[in-house]
């Protein structure tokens, strides 16, 4: 079976699009509601830093978006905040090194099978996990 785009189709398409974007539609979108849930105690302690190790981003908002956040964090808390981003294929190692060391970053975000791989590792965050859930 083929599937001919004709020239008649790109330029509906394209009138379509414009439409969509003269007429402020793709603008248009929902704020996701919180609710008030108060946020887990913490204590931070004095000098406190966190390193975070994470894939490389597949698109450049992905980055900006979660350096933004890191920069809030450090804003809102004053611990500073580095991130290192590595290949995805190198990830599983880093992580290996990272456990069976002791040494390294303090938070991975790397695939699932990690935590039980290494759960001996892990710390328990469970009213982290409830707060956000609830929020």
């Amino acid at each position: 079976m083929r599937n001919d785009i004709t020239r008649r189709d790109a330029l509906a398409l394209g009138l379509s699009a414009a439409t969509l974007a003269a007429t402020g539609a793709a603008a248009q979108t929902s704020k996701i509601k919180a609710a008030d849930v108060p946020a887990p105690k913490r204590d931070i302690e004095k000098g406190a830093s966190l390193r975070m190790l994470r894939p490389v981003r597949f698109v450049q908002a992905d980055e900006d978006v979660f350096r933004a956040n890191a920069a809030k964090f450090t804003k809102e808390t004053g611990v500073e905040v580095k991130v290192d981003f590595v290949g995805w294929e190198d990830i599983n190692q880093q992580t290996a090194v990272t456990a069976n060391s002791g040494a390294g970053p303090d938070i991975i975000i790397g695939f699932s099978d990690a935590p039980h791989i290494y759960i001996d590792k892990l710390i328990e965050l469970t009213d982290v996990a409830d707060y956000v859930g609830k929020k």
